[in-house]
């Protein structure tokens, strides 16, 4: 089949969404990462969903995360 996206790592292709799974703490999410991979999957028009885990760790930054990243809507 011909591709209508691709992904590099991991090599996919051919896919409508991606899970990015980040850590409210231990470790740090790393925004930086997950903001490029968010503006690649909106360049690939791959739906993006993000998973906050450990948020028992730190209630109060997962509820800034999930504040922050709400009002992105792709």
């Amino acid at each position: 089949m011909e591709r209508n996206s691709y992904i590099k790592r991991p090599k996919v292709a051919n896919i409508s969404q991606i899970i990015f799974v980040i850590s409210a703490k231990m470790p740090k999410p790393n925004l930086l990462i997950l903001d490029k991979e968010l503006a690649f999957a909106e360049f690939s028009n791959i739906k993006p969903i993000i998973v906050i885990n450990k948020i028992d760790l730190d209630k109060e930054v997962a509820e800034t995360l999930y504040n922050t990243y709400k009002k992105v809507r792709i």
